[in-house]
């Protein structure tokens, strides 16, 4: 029964029936959709194994390399019986295919069609969409894109800015980061009196780390958009890949306040809306950096009520666990944010780009900028605090050892040796007559 729910499905979506080739010669690939494609089921039965749960993240990752973009279709399943009662469903599909809003609906309707419920019309279809695409003012798009490359000088390399040797190449790892109920609240709230999204909250925290982190005035980090646009019927309930991957460029200003920022945060994410669409490719070719990125981070805020559609599905006798979900994207560092009662936050990372340790800091940064945007909303960007208190009583310390410990070098010899490995260390610490001995000795102990 299951089968054949997911079979009918199957049949009813163009977009699941879907391949993706790159005929010879040509500049780009073409979606070619089959008229009838038999979906990959594999059942198992493992009851009375006892390494079950090792056994099936080794199935799902086996799952995970059986695809071909060239050879739809691009989602398979994989049912696999653990006792009499519990069964574990895999299922694994192309990006391409579908975003994680399509997802929810898509097990929505297979657990209707399992209940036997009739399902009579769909709402518009994929290829609506495309259609859609194409008809948009390619030259309006163009302006302002290039209105918002203008002011960023350089792209925004976080992974830059870290110093990280690794020997590994393409290893992700991922930091969980959970705030606790009341902060979670105290967000909503605050998001709600200020008349922003909660996404927008997240980004102002994540733009002032990026400025602090970068040193740049101006930078730009990567946002999902959702790409669904009001125009086009029933675009809500399709189908398909809609959600676009765009930088948002924006600059935080020292002086202005909290809300100030966050209002103006907010109402560029809105402009953004009009041109969502853009292929990334072309931001890209219209800021001369065809192939190359102008960031390296992702920020992620994931709506999509998977959990709620397989719960609120599921026919009389049947119940889902929490689902899990594994999905890697194309960047050095991607920050998934989920608001289900609490706010929660996945830091996916190449190793070869960014070490544990700095993660988990920069979580704590993240998580200390939040907090007091949402604690003083009427102060000064440039007031809001990057470490928290223990962090601060911690370089305290370390800035100022006890006197036992203290160098028999003298500062200028400590500024000698210092200017021996980097030549522009003098300047550095030299470049205001101000300075007091303490300054120099921090600065210089900085430098070693």
């Amino acid at each position: 029964r299951l089968a054949r729910a997911w079979q009918a499905t199957l049949d009813a979506h163009p977009i699941l029936r879907s391949g993706f080739h790159w005929p010879h010669g040509a500049s780009e690939p073409v979606q070619v959709v089959q008229r009838a494609l038999e979906l990959p089921l594999t059942v198992l039965d493992w009851r009375g194994r006892a390494d079950q749960t090792a056994e099936l993240e080794l199935l799902a990752r086996s799952e995970r390399l059986q695809f071909d973009p060239a050879q739809p279709p691009l989602l398979r399943l994989a049912l696999v019986r653990l006792d009499e009662q519990r069964q574990q469903l895999i299922y694994t599909h192309h990006h391409l295919l579908l975003d994680g809003w399509s997802n929810a609906l898509l097990l929505g309707e297979v657990l209707q069609r399992y209940a036997a419920v009739q399902i009579t019309t769909h709402h518009g279809r994929f290829a609506d969409y495309i259609g859609w695409l194409q008809s948009q003012d390619a030259q309006a798009d163009e302006a302002f894109w290039r209105t918002q490359l203008a002011t960023l000088d350089n792209p925004t390399l976080l992974a830059k800015s870290l110093a990280h040797d690794s020997s590994d190449s393409g290893a992700y790892a991922d930091h969980r980061q959970v705030f606790d109920a009341a902060s979670s609240q105290a967000f909503t709230v605050f998001a709600r009196q200020h008349s922003i999204t909660l996404n927008t909250l997240v980004q102002g925290a994540w733009a002032l780390l990026l400025q602090r982190y970068s040193g740049q005035q101006t930078v730009a980090f990567g946002a999902t958009v959702s790409g669904r646009p009001v125009d086009v019927p029933g675009a809500e309930n399709q189908l398909g890949l809609f959600i676009n991957t765009l930088p948002v460029i924006t600059q935080p200003h020292a002086a202005e306040s909290v809300a100030q920022w966050l209002s103006r945060l907010q109402a560029h994410n809105l402009e953004l809306r009009e041109h969502e669409f853009t292929a990334l490719s072309d931001v890209q070719r219209w800021a001369g950096r065809a192939g190359e990125p102008l960031f390296d981070s992702l920020l992620v805020f994931e709506n999509f009520p998977i959990g709620e559609a397989l719960q609120q599905g599921a026919p009389d006798g049947l119940s889902f666990a929490v689902p899990d979900n594994h999905e890697r994207t194309n960047y050095p560092l991607t920050l998934a944010a989920v608001s289900e009662g609490q706010l929660s936050l996945t830091w996916s990372f190449l190793l070869s780009h960014f070490d544990p340790a700095a993660i988990a800091r920069m979580s704590e940064h993240l998580a200390c900028l939040l907090h007091a945007m949402v604690a003083a909303p009427q102060i000064s960007l440039g007031e809001l605090p990057l470490l928290s208190a223990a962090e601060k009583t911690r370089q305290l310390h370390d800035w100022n050892p006890p006197p036992g410990a203290a160098t028999e070098q003298c500062v200028h010899q400590l500024i000698e040796a210092q200017a021996a490995i980097r030549p522009d260390a003098t300047a550095l610490i030299f470049d205001d007559s101000r300075f007091t001995y303490s300054d120099l000795n921090q600065r210089a102990n900085r430098l070693a």
